[in-house]
């Protein structure tokens, strides 16, 4: 993909998009989503390392999304591949340091509306 491009991925359509560069990227989704989640792959082969999901309507994205990450950060063996020994490296959390406040506001609007 190029910058201006668009694509389209149905909802509920499992996907993966594997940046080779810097970029910008926009999602857009349902108020309502339903389910969602986030998968993460092994460098070596590409077998999943470690599944989450969540329902959008329990909890907030951004939360689940950086709890995910703390998570797979906290845990070596969650980004360890069982099958080819490839290690997963640690996610930088700089770049999510702003979702956690955003969570926050988005519960609370959440519970006002």
């Amino acid at each position: 993909m190029s910058v201006g491009d668009h694509v389209y991925v149905p909802a509920g359509t499992p996907h993966r998009v594997v940046p080779v560069r810097e970029g910008v990227q926009l999602r857009y989704k349902a108020r309502s989503a339903g389910m969602e989640g986030v998968a993460w792959y092994c460098p070596g082969c590409d077998r999943e390392l470690h599944r989450v999901e969540w329902d959008t309507a329990e909890t907030v994205s951004q939360q689940a999304y950086y709890d995910a990450c703390v998570t797979l950060n906290d845990d070596e063996s969650l980004r360890h591949c069982a099958d080819c020994g490839a290690q997963q490296p640690r996610i930088d959390m700089e770049p999510f340091a702003c979702w956690q406040p955003l969570a926050e506001r988005l519960r609370g609007e959440l519970l006002t509306s």
